[in-house]
């Protein structure tokens, strides 16, 4: 279920049921939502949440309907967003304290979460500090390097991950490290990209949280609580198995066995396995899955090396390999009849996109013409509407001179759909280029006046 966005109410006094906003110092905001029954007289849960963009408001709403269930106070700040760690653990450290004198916190029960980089964040500041108990991780692995192997009760690492992000190998590659080590884990896997998860799936992990929490005995909920969370994550599974996600669902009622033991159900929940291993295709689904998980890492580590290092010199010559290795990719899995072939294509585009727009990024002119360049055609070859790359590679042609080439992704451009010519015809740093008899004729072939 989808829920609008509720813009946050400026504070007076906490108020329960609301997402409000406070100063949290001179520059920055702190945004919250208290869940309705919210009583000052009691401690009570908190989740700090971390927005890669600061977008404090954005990530409270996504918590709010988990925190309003199961009874959560959720904080963020606008001041936290991907840059330095060192300011944004400073900044935490102001939102943590502005929390704890403001609300009336459970001192065991604190928690980090986080989408990308924000998750990052959240698994960095809990394997820093002993008073973190969870993490909810969107979007992003784990370092190994935060993990508090070295704790009696280790905190407990959720993560959520769409089927269509780029970094779900990376996701993929944390659970395998996680079952490796015995670590207190669980991964949720959603049909999306890479953004924040579904309110459903939010839910879904902060239950699961509070689940694990309370067969720890640090967080204590009736039986009464307790059996209608089950109730709602059978319905959950029962959903991932209409969606055709069944090796989802057989991985989640395992995790269900360990997790709700306290609930005397292992009779049933091997009873909901065996059904879900006896519906079609479930035998297949795995196979296919199990086969993505292996290649997926394999294609990944080749490219992206890859990738930088030709980013890295700016050898056009470089760019026939690519192009043969995107129809590759294409033939085998983009047109595949599986969809979780297609996803997979989908998310090794994704994430050697990723690479392009950062290096787009970073990449300084005019000292890096030649690797931008590259860059910029690279993201043609990945996505042939991405007519801004087609003008930067324009562009960049020209100013090293390189008229054939500059003429040629005009060409494409053009080829490709692209109707906004008089955003051509006056693009930046392509002035010598219009001049040029070639240029109009390009035009021309396309239907266009050529002016020249």
């Amino acid at each position: 279920m989808l829920f609008p966005l509720v813009l946050p109410a400026q504070d007076g006094a906490a108020q329960a049921g609301e997402i409000r906003t406070a100063p949290l110092d001179s520059l920055f905001t702190m945004t919250y939502y208290l869940p309705s029954q919210y009583d000052s007289s009691a401690s009570w849960p908190v989740i700090f949440v971390f927005d890669p963009s600061g977008r404090g408001d954005v990530a409270v709403d996504r918590f709010r309907t988990a925190a309003e269930k199961y009874g959560y106070i959720v904080a963020a700040s606008d001041g936290i967003m991907n840059g330095s760690y060192q300011r944004n653990y400073q900044r935490a450290r102001t939102l943590f304290e502005k929390a704890k004198t403001k609300f009336h916190l459970d001192s065991i029960n604190q928690f980090t979460a986080g989408f990308s980089g924000g998750a990052r964040l959240a698994s960095a500041i809990a394997g820093l500090s002993k008073n973190i108990r969870g993490v909810l991780s969107a979007g992003a692995g784990v370092n190994s390097r935060y993990l508090a192997v070295d704790q009696i009760e280790p905190f407990v690492f959720i993560g959520m991950a769409g089927d269509k992000d780029f970094n779900f190998a990376e996701v993929k590659a944390s659970e395998v490290l996680l079952r490796s080590i015995k670590y207190p884990h669980e991964m949720i896997w959603f049909e999306g990209e890479h953004d924040w998860p579904p309110y459903e799936v939010i839910e879904k992990a902060v239950r699961d949280l509070s689940v694990r929490m309370h067969s720890r005995g640090q967080q204590k909920r009736s039986a009464e609580e307790l059996n209608v969370m089950y109730n709602e994550e059978i319905a959950y599974n029962q959903k991932l198995r209409q969606e055709g996600n069944m090796v989802w669902a057989y991985e989640n009622l395992e995790k269900m066995r360990s997790w709700y033991g306290f609930l005397d159900k292992d009779r049933d929940l091997k009873d909901e396995m065996k059904e879900v291993k006896r519906l079609k295709g479930f035998r297949s689904q795995r196979s296919d899955l199990d086969y993505i998980d292996e290649i997926e890492q394999l294609y990944l580590q080749e490219y992206l090396k890859f990738l930088m290092d030709d980013i890295g010199v700016g050898e056009l010559e470089a760019l026939g390999y690519w192009d043969q290795e995107l129809k590759h990719i294409e033939k085998s899995f983009v047109d595949h009849k599986e969809e979780a072939y297609r996803k997979m294509a989908f998310r090794i585009i994704a994430m050697l996109r990723l690479v392009g727009d950062k290096a787009n990024k970073e990449l300084k002119e005019p000292e890096h013409f030649k690797q931008l360049l590259f860059t910029n055609i690279f993201l043609t070859l990945t996505d042939k509407k991405d007519y801004d790359a087609y003008l930067e590679s324009v562009r960049f042609a020209v100013a090293l001179g390189e008229y054939e080439i500059a003429l040629y992704y005009t060409d494409k451009l053009l080829e490709n759909e692209f109707k906004d010519i008089e955003r051509l015809r006056n693009y930046p740093g392509i002035t010598l280029l219009r001049i040029q008899p070639e240029f109009g004729e390009v035009l021309e072939k396309y239907g266009f006046d050529p002016r020249f």
